[in-house]
């Protein structure tokens, strides 16, 4: 857990399990500078009754296959751009 405050209402807050959700991908494109690339996204949502907002966060990061196939997520440069829900 880790204390977070809501950019829509200023409310901080301890965010939960079921408050926020993290999700990774890599992109399947091979031999490009820099190596295999990914994406990864991180969504929280507010607990203030009055707000309910989420705040997304898409961050680009290395993707690395593993000795069995599963790709294994490292950030890779600092690119990270927060995008707000619109009201």
């Amino acid at each position: 857990m880790s204390i977070w405050t809501c950019p829509f209402c200023g409310l901080h807050q301890t965010v939960t399990r079921v408050k926020t959700s993290t999700v990774e991908i890599a992109f399947e494109i091979h031999d490009c500078a820099g190596g295999p690339m990914g994406l990864r996204g991180i969504a929280v949502g507010c607990s203030n009754e009055s707000c309910k907002k989420v705040q997304v966060t898409a961050e680009v990061i290395a993707a690395k296959t593993g000795q069995i196939g599963f790709k294994s997520m490292t950030p890779k440069r600092p690119f990270r751009r927060k995008l707000f829900q619109t009201a």
